[in-house]
């Protein structure tokens, strides 16, 4: 039991510390606002929306699964073929294909937070210089 919460703990401090990092962007922060101001204009509408776009993804991701479970063999390979694909263009054309990808990934001329570089915060520092190193000492001494 010992060992399941200590893993629960070190659960929660990493999920903290992605969640410090996410919202130490002040773009990000103001983001989280601009949503939060939305459900409190109208609660039951955004939480309808939420429930619209779970039960999108639901089906997406049980489209695939089915996909999958009907002749994994040939899912396997049909991904494969893909990917070989995606690589052959991207080897013919790197920066062509660069763009494109990268155009793919924005939505509403937002910039991917994934291929961002970090940016200063307002207060002098980078996204990622507020994380600290939590050592299994801290975690110990935590209790």
């Amino acid at each position: 039991m010992a060992k399941k919460a200590g893993l629960f703990r070190t659960l929660v401090v990493l999920g903290g510390t992605a969640a410090a990092v996410v919202l130490s962007k002040k773009e990000n922060r103001d983001k989280l606002k601009n949503e939060y101001g939305k459900y409190k204009e109208d609660p039951d509408n955004y939480k309808e929306n939420a429930k619209q776009k779970a039960n999108d993804l639901k089906g997406k991701a049980q489209n695939e699964y089915g996909k999958y479970k009907e002749d994994p063999t040939t899912y396997k390979e049909s991904a494969k073929v893909k990917a070989k694909n995606e690589f052959q263009k991207a080897k013919e054309n790197p920066k062509g294909y660069t763009s494109n990808a990268k155009n793919r990934l924005k939505k509403d001329n937002q910039e991917p937070t994934d291929l961002s570089e970090a940016k200063f915060d307002d207060e002098g520092g980078t996204a990622n210089g507020n994380l600290r190193v939590v050592t299994e000492e801290d975690l110990k001494n935590n209790k």
